[in-house]
């Protein structure tokens, strides 16, 4: 048995659920909430069936989140720990222990497709990738709310969570609507969103009116001119534009930092030489080269998943009006790893004393393009996925890559070799080794 207190007043489910849905159930409590600060008690009490169970016991955090009719109450799976008993073989869940929380809500009495958790302001949505078990999902790491991507192709989306979706819309318009849903819920408050679209990844699919126009441009020589991909670029590029209009919409864009990048270079094809369309688009490139060949990284060498500059070379514009300058290119080498601190500077926060930071702020980079043209920064891809595991080190205009594999190295000068064909390692020893210290070292701490 369980009952749920909202700021003094006990509460009765409309409808329930047991946890293996993640829910507690459904409670009508519109009229307990207020604006600010609500606190929410949940009491269990343990069941007796037959037999003596063991009770369930809240660990962790719990969410509250609107939805049509009323308000629903969720903890994670990973959060409870569980005592069981079997009657013909099925098992059975109690509830025990009593848990309380802050939470707050804006607003009384709305519906919101997508429930924004606590309303703390940070989310994720999109493509993860970094461990599929519950303690690695985005939520479990930091995000208050979080969506990510589970599968299912462009056109047929699922979700983890599982969330209720608009089957007539593509992912990419998905993940932009939840996006600028949660924007316009938190517009009077500070806020971080990360959108990760799954787009251009494989399988290639685009809407078919968009492919067509592309189809029908004029080609480039020696340029894959895939039409599939550039549509799907399409998307992204459409999804980019109606953000940055609700931003202007509402006022926000003069104080709000948009950063715009790439997690890997673009892919020429798969690592397992299938096609790299989706079915439905096959018949687009029947029979034609371009059924497994996305893109082109030249004048750079190599695709995603290398450690050469095809792979690892990325765009990156970032956007804050009036801060940073409009209109300025600069050469300064970062990486993604410095986001953070530099997002925590800021927003005027301190890193934490014990959390091992990789990356730099470049406040300094970004507000008045100055920088350190000797920095090093690192790669490590130990896998064999578009080539042989390696690392890579780039510092100043020079680069070198180990092969884990067979233990060379190969050096390059980007300055004037930015294709990565001429290996100076032999011809440069000092340089080889100098830069191999440091990969060594990196590696070690």
């Amino acid at each position: 048995m369980w009952t749920v207190s909202i700021n003094g007043h006990d509460v009765i489910p409309e409808t329930g659920k047991w946890w293996l849905d993640r829910s507690f159930g459904v409670f009508p409590i519109d009229k307990w909430i207020k604006s600010g600060a609500n606190q929410i008690s949940v009491k269990c009490f343990p069941m007796k069936i037959h037999a003596e169970i063991e009770p369930v016991y809240i660990l962790g955090d719990f969410s509250v989140e609107p939805i049509e009719k009323g308000w629903t109450i969720k903890a994670p799976v990973n959060k409870l720990t569980t005592g069981s008993w079997k009657e013909q073989g099925q098992p059975f869940y109690s509830w025990g222990m009593c848990y309380k929380k802050e939470f707050e809500i804006q607003k009384e009495s709305q519906y919101y497709e997508v429930g924004l958790g606590d309303w703390k302001g940070t989310v994720y949505f999109g493509k993860w990738h970094l461990g599929s078990k519950e303690q690695y999902h985005p939520s479990n790491q930091g995000f208050d709310v979080a969506y990510e991507y589970a599968g299912g192709g462009y056109y047929n989306p699922k979700f983890r969570p599982e969330i209720k979706i608009d089957s007539s819309k593509r992912l990419s318009e998905l993940l932009t609507d939840y996006s600028i849903n949660f924007i316009e819920k938190n517009q009077d408050r500070p806020f971080f969103l990360y959108l990760a679209h799954y787009d251009v990844h494989v399988q290639l699919d685009a809407d078919s009116a968009l492919i067509q126009k592309y189809l029908n441009k004029e080609k480039v020589n020696d340029y894959p001119c895939n039409a599939v991909y550039a549509a799907m670029i399409g998307h992204l590029d459409n999804s980019v534009g109606r953000i940055i209009r609700k931003l202007d919409e509402l006022e926000l864009s003069k104080n709000t930092v948009v950063i715009f990048f790439s997690d890997n270079g673009g892919l020429i094809s798969r690592f397992d030489k299938i096609p790299l369309l989706a079915k439905s688009k096959q018949p687009v490139y029947n029979g034609d080269t371009l059924l497994y060949i996305a893109t082109s990284n030249k004048p750079l060498r190599a695709e995603k998943g290398t450690v050469f500059e095809g792979g690892i070379r990325e765009p990156l514009i970032v956007k804050w009006p009036d801060k940073i300058p409009a209109g300025i290119k600069s050469d300064a080498i970062v990486s993604s790893v410095d986001f953070y601190p530099t997002l925590v500077e800021l927003a005027g926060g301190t890193l934490p004393e014990q959390q091992v930071i990789d990356g730099k702020s470049i406040i300094p980079e970004l507000m008045n393009n100055e920088y350190n043209t000797e920095r090093a920064i690192f790669w490590h891809y130990p896998v064999y996925h578009h080539d042989v595991p390696a690392s890579a080190i780039r510092k100043g205009d020079w680069k070198l890559i180990h092969n884990l594999v067979d233990n060379s190295l190969q050096l390059y000068n980007l300055s004037n070799d930015i294709g990565e064909t001429n290996n100076l390692a032999e011809l440069n020893k000092k340089k080889t080794n100098e830069l191999y210290q440091l990969l060594e070292e990196w590696r070690k701490d």
